[in-house]
Formats: structure tokens, C-alpha cells, sequence
């Protein structure tokens, strides 16, 4: 149809085909023109794979879990380009600036939109977590939904937004106290009191034995727990700098981050105090959808549960992060697809580790924004990937209101797919039913409803047992097929073929309804028939 209309105008055709209805396997072909359309449309008929297409032949059992990463996302262009996209991540994100400006009174919005401003500690977390915040409105506007939420860090604030456990401001506000505390601390610790992290390729075991064994180590915490074999460890800077020259020398991956502090070690201790207070008089309300808690390790909160108190945040605050037990735990659970909301993914590789630790080596692993990759072709390819495997999309929100095009319906394969399978007890409770030959040559057939599963089934039987070899020209269907009861089939052959009746017995004696009545015929006669007008 495109090579016929090649000036048809390209997004009224896919205007239309988002309200098409949707079988069970799903293609989404990424074009900008006629062209490339029919270019990838051709790969997917042949099978083959192409820059952004997505073939699926079945939905995903499970919908897609949220993964709300923590810090390292930011940059300095950080949802610019989505603010000027988005309609809904603009009004979101707008709430959030609001909350923003009356806890920490700057504008991130005002920051987002200045190159020549730059992000420090405390403004780059508040940022991620309100466009993480703004995210999830946009994806929710576009039809999807979590079946499950994931925080990494600091993620875990946006997490209980998407969760159900947060309001937007509660979201916004717990955000900017922990924040602007750790920004505080920062900035009033001397060169010789900042901390440092790195990341080690240790596992929970090797980490404690080693610090166990060496006491040249002592102030090294684990921070997260990322991965299988990938941890990130905190502490003070010497220490930290002894372990990744110990780690380096055995052959084994250390690198330290390029971070001022030890997040999620006893350096935050004398903060705690007061984030509790600050978080004090939130009222979290119950999840909607279930929380894989990288916190409390081990523990799966379930829709109904009350999770997000200052207890909660203060833990999440100081605590080790299970982030890979957390992705275990889903993928335990049945999950395969994870989608990242951050301005930058930066969990999707651990998150790949541990999938494919827990022997899912094709999980998809989705991303919303990426630095360096415009906001538009991010999203769109997202949702592609979603959608291909069976998750909730509106594509009618991609496409936006405006004129349809005319295009052509389903081509339809007609294909038989009645069963040859009879019931194997005999008489009338075998379809067609017991046989009696009447006077004048019809063959009538006594037989039970309660075993045929359709008129059809009925026909086909009969057609078998009485005329071998014909087929069905045509099949009229007046009445419908009762449940239980007789039903009477009738074959009245002649020359061509034969006329199969099937009716059902009513109560009053004598009494019948017609229900289906088929046309048969031989593959003698119509070859006969060929013969007889000139054909071979």
C-alpha cells in the first residue's frame, strides 16, 4: 500500500495504525519517511533484523519492573531537551520546582535551561530525583505502567512516587532534605576529612574477608552491593586508595570514583539526626504495585503495605544498597524487563550482571534518556521495545491527535483448524451420533450436544461417515447449538454431492429447530464439471 501511495502523508499512516487491534506478535518499524518504512517493513515479513526494529512473536508473562537509579546520572544538559518535548514532563516537572524552591529556594528548572550553571552534590540529586519524578508522568501518560518498582540509592525517593508510597511534594521534599544534608556535610568537611568509594570486583563474601584479613583497610565499608563480583566500597580516601592498589596488583578490577564523600558509610552518621526530622512528618500511603527494596535486603513489599516513613529513608540513607539482591529477587520472581528512569542510565549494567547471573541472559533492559542521544529517538525507542513485547503503550500518544489514513484491513489466511478427534465411546455419545438409513436414501443420525463442541464439528462428522471425500461449499447457521440435548443430522445426497442438516430436538414430541445447514460437495462432480465446460 505505501509503494502505491508513496505521497500519503506519513503520519496520518500511523495515526491509523495505532488504533489497529493487536494480535500477539507485535513489529514496530522506526521511519522518518515512505522510504524507510517500506524498507524495514520488508525486513520484518522476511525476518530479518534492522537499526531500531522491534519483532516479537509473544507478549511477556510479566510486565516491566522501574529501576530508579541513583547518583552519577546527572549532566549538565540533564532533561533539557525533554522539557521542551513533553508537554506532561514540563507540567510535572514545573510541580516539582515549586517544592524545590520553597526547601532549597533555587529553581532547577532555571538551572536546567542555564549552560553556564553547573551541578554540585546537592543540586545534581534533587535534579535526578525530579526528573525521575517527571518520567514517570510521562510514561504513565503514554499508557505504561510498572508491574513493579526498583530504587537504587537515592532512587529508592522517585521509587516510592511510581510505587504509590509518596505524593509528588512528599517525593520532592524528602529529596531536598537528604540532599541539601549531604551537600551541608560536604562542603564542611577540609581536604583531609573528604572520603572516597570505589568500585571492586568483589563479592559480599570476598569484601568481608578481605577486610577481615587486612587491617590496613580499616574504615573501608561496602556502600553498594551492585552486582554479582561488582561492589562500590567508601571510606576514607587513603584506605580507600590502599585497597584499590591492593585489588589492582591481584589482577582483580578497582577504580575509584570521582566522588568527594563515602555515601551509605559512618561518614553520614552525624547527619542522620536531623534527615529524621525533616522526614518526620511525612504520611506515606500504601503501594500500589509491589517494591523490590534495595534497602531492607531480602524483603519484597507488596501492594497495600505502608513503606515510606523516616525510618525507611534514614536506612536507605545509611545502609548498605542491595541493588543486586533486589534484581535477583525480581528476576526470581519472573520479571525479564527493566526500564531505567534516570537522565543517563547507569544501573542497567549491573542490572544486566545479575540477570544474567540468574540465568536471563535476555532480559531487556530498557533506557528512558541517554546523554549524547536525543530525548525524542530515547523515548520513542523505548516505548517501540515495550510495546513489540507486549506491555502497556498508547500509541495513539506518540502519534498525537489529526487526520487518518485510509489504509487497508487484516489479510486473513482461511484456514480449517476443526479437530479430526472424535470422543472414543460409541453410539450417541460418538459424533455424528448412531446412523439410520431412511426411506428414499437420506441418512439421519441420533447424536448428543453435550459431546459436539460446534455445528461444524457436527457437519464435518457427518460428511465423513456418509459422503467421503466432499467438501463444504457453504455453511448456513439459522439457529444456535444448544448445550445438551438430541440433535438430529440429516444427509440427503444427490448427484453433486449432499445437503447435511442439523437440527435440535425440543421438548414438545416431533419437535425440531434447524440449526446449521451445509452444502456439499464431491471432488468427482467438480471435476466432472471442469470436463464438462472445456477445463482440464
Amino acid at each position: 500500500w505505501l509503494e502505491a501511495n508513496p505521497k500519503a502523508p506519513f503520519a496520518d499512516v500511523a495515526r491509523t495504525l495505532a488504533t489497529r487491534s493487536r494480535g500477539r506478535s507485535k513489529a514496530v518499524v522506526p521511519a522518518t519517511d515512505v522510504e524507510s518504512a517500506i524498507e524495514g517493513l520488508r525486513r520484518v515479513a522476511e525476518g530479518s533484523a534492522g537499526p531500531g526494529i522491534v519483532s516479537v512473536d509473544s507478549p511477556l508473562a510479566q510486565g516491566p519492573v522501574w529501576i530508579f537509579s541513583g547518583y552519577g546520572s546527572q549532566h549538565r544538559k540533564m532533561g533539557k531537551d525533554l522539557l521542551a518535548l513533553s508537554p506532561v514532563f514540563r507540567e510535572t516537572l514545573e510541580k516539582c520546582d515549586e517544592v524545590i524552591k520553597d526547601s532549597v529556594g533555587w529553581s532547577l528548572i532555571e538551572k536546567i535551561l542555564d549552560d553556564g550553571q553547573t551541578y554540585d552534590l546537592e543540586s545534581a540529586q534533587i535534579g535526578i530525583t525530579a526528573i525521575q519524578v517527571a518520567q514517570t508522568d510521562m510514561m504513565r501518560a503514554m499508557g505504561a505502567e510498572p508491574a513493579a518498582v526498583l530504587g537504587m540509592s537515592m532512587g529508592e525517593i522517585a521509587a516510592a512516587y511510581a510505587g504509590g508510597g509518596l505524593t509528588l511534594e512528599e517525593t520532592l521534599r524528602v529529596a531536598c532534605a537528604r540532599s541539601r544534608l549531604m551537600g551541608e556535610g560536604e562542603s564542611m568537611l577540609s581536604e583531609d576529612e573528604l572520603g572516597g568509594m570505589a568500585m571492586v570486583e568483589l563479592s559480599v563474601e570476598e569484601l568481608d574477608e578481605l577486610l577481615a584479613e587486612h587491617p590496613e583497610f580499616a574504615g573501608v565499608e561496602p556502600a553498594v552491593y551492585a552486582a554479582p563480583g561488582m561492589t562500590t566500597v567508601g571510606g576514607p580516601q587513603a584506605a580507600i586508595a590502599a585497597i584499590v592498589e591492593y585489588l589492582t596488583g591481584e589482577g582483580k578490577m578497582a577504580r575509584p570514583l570521582a566522588v568527594k564523600g563515602a555515601g551509605h558509610t559512618s561518614a553520614l552518621d552525624p547527619l542522620l539526626g536531623e534527615l529524621w526530622s525533616e522526614c518526620a512528618d511525612i504520611e506515606p500511603t500504601p503501594l500500589t504495585v509491589p517494591l523490590f527494596s534495595s534497602v531492607d535486603r531480602g524483603v519484597t513489599y507488596q501492594p497495600g503495605d505502608v513503606v515510606h516513613d523516616a525510618d525507611y529513608f534514614v536506612r536507605c540513607t545509611r545502609q548498605s544498597v542491595w541493588f543486586s539482591d533486589a534484581v535477583s529477587r525480581a528476576c526470581a520472581a519472573g520479571y525479564t524487563t527493566f526500564v531505567e528512569f534516570a537522565p543517563n542510565p547507569v544501573a542497567l549494567m549491573p542490572t544486566m550482571a545479575t540477570a544474567f547471573a540468574a540465568g536471563l541472559p535476555d532480559a531487556q533492559l530498557i533506557h528512558l534518556l541517554k546523554r549524547k542521544e536525543s530525548a525524542g529517538e530515547s523515548i520513542a525507542a523505548a516505548c517501540a521495545t515495550l510495546y513489540g513485547h507486549g506491555h502497556d503503550i498508547d500509541l495513539g500518544a506518540l502519534t498525537g491527535p489529526g487526520p487518518h489514513a485510509d489504509l487497508p484491513g487484516m489479510s486473513w489466511r482461511h484456514q480449517r483448524f476443526w479437530t479430526s478427534a472424535r470422543p472414543a465411546s460409541g453410539g450417541r455419545a460418538k459424533l455424528p451420533g448412531s446412523r439410520t438409513t431412511l426411506p428414499g436414501g437420506d441418512i439421519a443420525y441420533a447424536g448428543d450436544a453435550a459431546v459436539a463442541p460446534s455445528s461444524h464439528a457436527v457437519i464435518d462428522a457427518a460428511i465423513a461417515d456418509a459422503v467421503p471425500g466432499a467438501r463444504v461449499l457453504a455453511v448456513e447457521e439459522p439457529g444456535t447449538l444448544p448445550q445438551s440435548g438430541e440433535i438430529t443430522t440429516v444427509v440427503s445426497p444427490h448427484p453433486g454431492g449432499a445437503v447435511v442438516s442439523v437440527y435440535s430436538v425440543t421438548g414438545a414430541p416431533g419437535a425440531t429447530e434447524l440449526v446449521a445447514r451445509a452444502s456439499v460437495t464431491t471432488i468427482d462432480s467438480v471435476a466432472a464439471a471442469a470436463a464438462a465446460a472445456g477445463g482440464d
